[in-house]
C-alpha cells in the first residue's frame, strides 16, 4: 500500500506531530523515529502500524513535547576538568608559569561541557493523546490509499489509456539501454592470434607473423599504433605454461594502441578494417579481448 497521513495536536500539557508514509513492498517494514524521550513507545507504536498495514515499508516520524518537561541542562565533565586543570598546574610548577586556570580556558576545551537531556516519559493521558495522534495519522494514510484507489476504478478508462501511453514513450528509451553486462570500452589493443597448418617450422610461421606485422604497420596511422609485441611457438622454460601458443605453427601479435584521445579510430574500428587485409591461408583472429580464440 502507498500512501501519506499527518496529523498534529496542540493542547496546553502536550504539542506533538505525527506523519505516516508507506510504498509498496513485499513484506511489512516499519521504521519509526522518535525522540530520545520518547523511545518508550516505539514498541507500542510498532504493534499499531503492523495492526493497521499488512505488507509495505512504513516509516512513522514522530515529534513530540511537554510543556513542563524539564527539557536539557548542561552539566560538567568531571574527570575531564579535573584532568585538565592538574595538567594545567603541573605546566606552571614545572616551567614557572604566572596566572591561574580560569573558567574561560575551561570552557574552550571540547567536551569540558555536556548538554544532558533529563527523561520526560509520556504517561497518563499525555502518552494515550500522542498514540492517538498515531491512529489518525494511519486514518490519513488509509484514506488516501482510499481517495486514490476510488478515482481509479471511477476512471477505468484513463488510467489504461494513460498506462499504454506511458508504455509506449517507454519504448523510445529502448535504444539507450544497454545490452551487455559490461558495457564496451576502447582498450587501446587488440591480439591477433595465428594458426599456421599443423607442422609448420617456426622460421615459416616467423616469416607469416612478420608480414602481418607489417600489414598492420602499413594500415594503421602514425598517431594510432604505440607498439607491437609477438610471441612465436612454445618458448622454453617454465614460461611455457602461460602461453596461447599450442606449437612451432601458432603465434599471437599483441598490438598496442595511442590512447583514444590521440586517435580518431576507436580499437573496434581498426579491428574491423585490418580483417579483411590479414595474410590468407591462416586462421587468424583479431580479437580485443585474449579469451576469445579462433
Amino acid at each position: 500500500m502507498t500512501g501519506f497521513g499527518a496529523a498534529s495536536l496542540e493542547t496546553t500539557p502536550l504539542r506533538a506531530s505525527v506523519t505516516a508514509r508507506s510504498l509498496n513492498h513485499r513484506f511489512l517494514d516499519v521504521s519509526v523515529q522518535l525522540p530520545r524521550r520518547l523511545q518508550p513507545l516505539e514498541s507500542a507504536i510498532r504493534e499499531r502500524a503492523a495492526a493497521r498495514v499488512r505488507r509495505g515499508r512504513v516509516e512513522v516520524h514522530v515529534q513530540a513535547g511537554l510543556a513542563e518537561a524539564p527539557g536539557e541542562v548542561v552539566v560538567p565533565c568531571r574527570p575531564l576538568v579535573a584532568s585538565l586543570v592538574r595538567a594545567l598546574r603541573d605546566m606552571q610548577n614545572e616551567f614557572g608559569l604566572e596566572g591561574g586556570v580560569a573558567v574561560s580556558d575551561l570552557v574552550r576545551v571540547p567536551g569540558a561541557l555536556e548538554r544532558v537531556e533529563l527523561p520526560a516519559p509520556l504517561e497518563g493521558e499525555a502518552r494515550d493523546a500522542l498514540l492517538s495522534l498515531v491512529e489518525q495519522a494511519f486514518d490519513g494514510l488509509d484514506a488516501m490509499y482510499q481517495e486514490a484507489l476510488g478515482w481509479t476504478l471511477r476512471h477505468r478508462k484513463t488510467v489504461v489509456v494513460g498506462v499504454l501511453l506511458l508504455f509506449a514513450a517507454s519504448l523510445a528509451l529502448v535504444p539507450l539501454v544497454g545490452t551487455e553486462f559490461f558495457p564496451a570500452s576502447d582498450e587501446s589493443q587488440f591480439r591477433v592470434f595465428v594458426r599456421a597448418p599443423i607442422g609448420t617450422r617456426v622460421e615459416e610461421t616467423e616469416k607469416v607473423v612478420a608480414r602481418i606485422e607489417e600489414i598492420i604497420r602499413a594500415n594503421l596511422r602514425p598517431s594510432e599504433l604505440k607498439t607491437i609485441v609477438a610471441s612465436v611457438g612454445i618458448p622454453a622454460g617454465r614460461s611455457a605454461i602461460f602461453t596461447a601458443n599450442t606449437g612451432p605453427h601458432a603465434a599471437q601479435v599483441q598490438v598496442y594502441l595511442e590512447t583514444p584521445d590521440r586517435r580518431t579510430r576507436s580499437d573496434v574500428e581498426i579491428v574491423a578494417a585490418l580483417r579483411p587485409r590479414l595474410v590468407p591461408g591462416c586462421k587468424w583472429c583479431p580479437s580485443r579481448r585474449s579469451s576469445r580464440w579462433c
